[in-house]
């Protein structure tokens, strides 16, 4: 428990497999009356699908606070070492920024709402503030903020096995 309420974190291997799992995680965590819960569940789903495909591996560790009127989120993506680093193509860097910057009614392209290749158009249309994305030569940092949360007092549940920072 923080001065700005509830802070969690979690370490997650960059599979596909653990993606439930961050949800359960995450829904663990936020209180279930909370309204940005659903939301803030969807966005780490979507991020930690995103770090499992794209990332190369390794680990993930999600850092959400919730309180002050706003659950916001941090991802720091460490991949697996390799011999040579991943190559990210110029054109899926300008995709990623258009969809990270385009507003929700502007995007008139079918294709953008294709199963595959979604994930980061939805967290721009549900994060209402900027979406963060930091690439370092060893890490990756993604932040996010869903404003608006209602909720005035903010307890942590017991034996969720989550570890809350003061």
């Amino acid at each position: 428990m923080t001065a700005d309420g509830l802070t969690a974190e979690h370490v997650f291997p960059a599979e596909l497999e653990q993606v439930r799992a961050g949800r359960t995680w995450l829904r663990e965590v936020l209180p279930a009356a909370c309204p940005l819960r659903d939301d803030c569940v969807l966005v780490l789903s979507e991020l930690l699908a995103n770090a499992a495909e794209h990332g190369g591996g390794g680990l993930v560790r999600a850092v959400v606070t919730h309180g002050a009127g706003r659950i916001s989120g941090v991802l720091v993506q460490r991949a697996a070492p390799t011999s040579t680093s991943p190559e990210v193509s110029l054109p899926v860097l300008l995709e990623i920024e258009r969809l990270l910057n385009a507003p929700v009614e502007r995007v008139t392209d079918v294709t953008d709402l294709a199963e595959s290749g979604r994930g980061l158009f939805v967290v721009a249309a549900l994060c209402p503030g900027p979406v963060e994305f930091e690439r370092r030569t060893d890490h990756t940092v993604i932040r996010w903020e869903l404003a608006g949360c209602p909720c005035t007092a903010v307890t942590p549940k017991i034996g969720t096995g989550r570890r809350a920072r003061p």
